[in-house]
């Protein structure tokens, strides 16, 4: 797969040889057969104007990594038989919509690294006072990290044919509503979170309050699957929903691995390679041992990310976020606020495949 023109974004850190690139500042789990990164175009992500309506279910994205002061809620992702608290619950859905607010924020700036234009209403009222300044770093951040996960779903639509995009803990995401490098009849955008949290986005996304159908439209077919990671049965529940686990897709984990422990990790990993059909990608992140993200409250910390998802099966290659922060122009100074967080892209490779047959 020749690099395309957008490779002049990756840092030559971040080379590994012609045709396999790691993702900046994240993990990536490729096959021989799929270096979908040299593809990345991370300067060409666009919103719709005019997307169509085809809600099924709706969703949200949870960011649980971006809890770096003490004022800040932590949030909660529940562990393998974990008891699903509510207010635990509820936690994941304030948190989603904090992430909704800097998106909102970043989407208003001059020069917007992304355009989200649901991202205010579904920050909700809780936040409209707390101040930018606060947050200046966070903001950059979540569009840095924003920035890559729109180009990685955009460019395994585009680029990798894959038609199927599954988003674990969704929280306040938009992606459905608002990238047009998704906008093809075929391709479904799983959402995945807790029941609560889908209802209060679609609640947030309503055009007309007394209208419950009156969703904004999207520009691929959207299909929420509410569940609780914690149930041994999500994959299930994602399965009853429509998803086919003999065709290619992608999936989005992001900001979910540090907030559960080192078991369900794995646990979620391998219920993902069980589910995918070789040529299928995940990008993930992960959160260093060292990093300055978060405030106490990680429950899983590695600096061998790559390693980990090999252990399970993947292959796999990682960067630092610092590195795409510095590219995107949102180092600010900041730079060593962003070290020692990584990003995971993942792939099956063939061989597990042929003996899962």
């Amino acid at each position: 797969m020749a690099p395309s023109s957008c490779l002049h974004m990756v840092p030559s850190s971040c080379q590994k040889g012609p045709g396999v690139w790691v993702a900046v500042c994240t993990v990536v789990i490729l096959t021989a057969q799929n270096a979908f990164l040299s593809n990345l175009k991370l300067g060409s992500t666009t919103t719709t104007d005019h997307p169509r309506n085809n809600n099924v279910v709706n969703s949200s994205n949870i960011d649980l990594e971006m809890q770096n002061d003490q004022n800040t809620t932590a949030v909660w992702i529940p562990d393998a038989g974990a008891v699903t608290s509510l207010k635990r619950a509820r936690r994941v859905g304030k948190t989603s919509n904090l992430m909704a607010h800097w998106r909102a924020i970043e989407s208003a700036k001059e020069n917007p690294l992304i355009v989200d234009p649901f991202a205010s209403r579904l920050a909700g009222t809780e936040y409209l006072d707390r101040g930018v300044k606060k947050d200046g770093f966070k903001i950059d951040f979540m569009a840095v990290r924003t920035k890559i996960f729109d180009s990685f779903l955009e460019d395994m639509v585009q680029n990798e044919g894959i038609e199927q995009l599954v988003i674990i803990g969704a929280g306040q995401d938009s992606r459905a509503f608002r990238l047009k490098g998704l906008a093809k009849e075929s391709v479904r955008v799983f959402e995945l979170d807790f029941p609560h949290v889908l209802a209060d986005k679609r609640e947030l996304l309503l055009e007309d309050p007394e209208d419950p159908l009156s969703l904004p439209p999207t520009v691929c077919e959207r299909i929420e699957v509410p569940v609780d990671l914690a149930a041994d049965n999500w994959d299930n529940q994602l399965v009853l929903k429509g998803f086919d686990p003999s065709r290619r897709s992608a999936w989005i984990i992001e900001g979910v691995t540090g907030y559960i422990p080192e078991d369900a990790n794995k646990e979620l990993f391998q219920r993902i390679l069980t589910r995918s059909p070789t040529g299928s990608h995940a990008l993930a992140t992960f959160i260093g041992v060292g990093s300055r993200m978060g405030g106490g409250v990680h429950k899983f910390q590695t600096d061998e990310p790559a390693e980990f998802l090999q252990s399970l099966g993947f292959d796999a290659e990682m960067s630092d976020i610092s590195e795409f922060a510095k590219k995107l122009g949102r180092g600010r100074g900041n730079l060593r606020r962003y070290m020692g967080y990584f990003v995971v892209s993942a792939s099956k490779p063939t061989s597990l495949w042929q003996l899962n047959k």
